[in-house]
């Protein structure tokens, strides 16, 4: 299915329990909602074992009320420097995406290969393998609240400062057993736990930063970090494997390891509680 001057596949409202599998969607437009599959008010649908590419947009959207839509073993990818995401999900809630592979080389530092937006609800990406090669791989928006990410690696090499690999700012949303990686130099910090965020659970997820903090609680609160390994590498004494910035409080630290061989490996500002 291929469209080079629009959407490859559109499953609009009413249209549900429709399955596409083994197949092939292209779109090459640039322009708002030109998107490759783009699922919006529709529930129950199945997409498997498919490519999906859309090298200049979004390649995957699930919006506007659509519930219980499947992404599976599939293939999603942006190509282009001036791409968007691979996946968007907007005003969407108890959708699934697994055992997939989520792809953006996009340069943009506003949208990142995976968005949550707000007014998405639980919502699933597992067994999944998620990067971009310049710019964030994950973020979760304020409003969109508990959304999990389990069992995936999120990867990658982006030397833009303050972009972390994933940024939290939702409630209630959960990362676990995940690897997650910002192998950049310089780089950035490998979860960030932004303000609001607060009530966020990672859990038995192991995060690295090659030259900034592993996870960062920045203006998070009542949020906890269990049974997890955070490791940095950064030489700067301003910047530790776990880092409170003011503004944090009510957090939880439990069972976890960290590390800096090249500097400290936990410090909380002035302002943390």
């Amino acid at each position: 299915i291929s469209n080079y001057q629009g959407r490859a596949l559109k499953l609009a409202d009413g249209a549900s329990y429709n399955t596409v599998s083994a197949s092939t969607m292209i779109a090459n437009g640039s322009s708002f909602e030109e998107h490759a599959l783009m699922i919006t008010g529709s529930t129950g649908n199945m997409i498997t074992r498919s490519f999906i590419y859309a090298p200049h947009n979004i390649a995957v959207s699930i919006s506007s009320g659509a519930i219980l839509n499947i992404i599976d073993q599939s293939f999603v990818s942006v190509a282009a420097a001036d791409g968007i995401s691979a996946l968007t999900i907007l005003n969407a809630s108890s959708n699934t995406i697994r055992l997939s592979t989520m792809t953006s080389a996009a340069t943009t530092t506003i949208y990142a290969a995976m968005n949550i937006l707000a007014g998405s609800s639980y919502n699933v990406i597992t067994q999944s393998y998620i990067s971009n090669s310049f710019g964030r791989v994950g973020s979760i928006a304020d409003g969109a609240d508990y959304n999990t990410i389990s069992l995936s690696t999120l990867t990658t090499n982006s030397t833009t400062a303050l972009i972390p690999t994933i940024r939290v700012r939702g409630s209630g949303n959960t990362l676990t057993g995940d690897f997650i990686y910002n192998l950049g130099s310089p780089g950035a910090v490998a979860v960030g736990l932004n303000n609001p965020s607060p009530n966020t659970k990672v859990t038995r997820t192991y995060m690295y930063s090659l030259t900034s903090a592993a996870i960062t609680f920045n203006g998070s609160n009542y949020s906890t970090l269990s049974l997890s390994t955070a490791v940095s590498n950064s030489a700067s004494g301003s910047l530790a494997a776990l880092h409170f910035v003011t503004g944090s409080s009510n957090n939880v630290i439990t069972q976890s390891y960290f590390s800096n061989p090249a500097g400290p490996a936990v410090k909380f500002e002035s302002g943390t509680a």
